[in-house]
């Protein structure tokens, strides 16, 4: 996590792109979140926050919905499990 709003980019992406933006509930509490959207040379996976029972799930849909594609993921190096998780 970076510390900063993003609240502002979330509306805007899941407005833009609402096909590419997933949130996960359980409960009635969001559990996580993930956005996705066409770059410059590949789509962009992220921002996503989310348990760690809800990052794979959300992970593992948006690599499939982006199956064949290239596809950036931004993933701050000291999230361990994440980056073995997309390796």
């Amino acid at each position: 996590m970076t510390g900063e709003d993003r609240s502002k980019l979330l509306i805007r992406l899941s407005e833009e792109f609402p096909e590419d933006t997933r949130f996960m509930q359980e409960a009635g509490e969001i559990k996580g979140f993930i956005t996705s959207r066409p770059g410059a040379n590949a789509v962009q996976i992220g921002p996503c926050m989310a348990t760690a029972v809800a990052g794979p799930i959300l992970l593992s849909d948006a690599l499939n919905r982006h199956g064949g594609e290239q596809v950036f993921i931004d993933i701050p190096l000291d999230n361990t499990e994440v980056v073995k998780l997309t390796e």
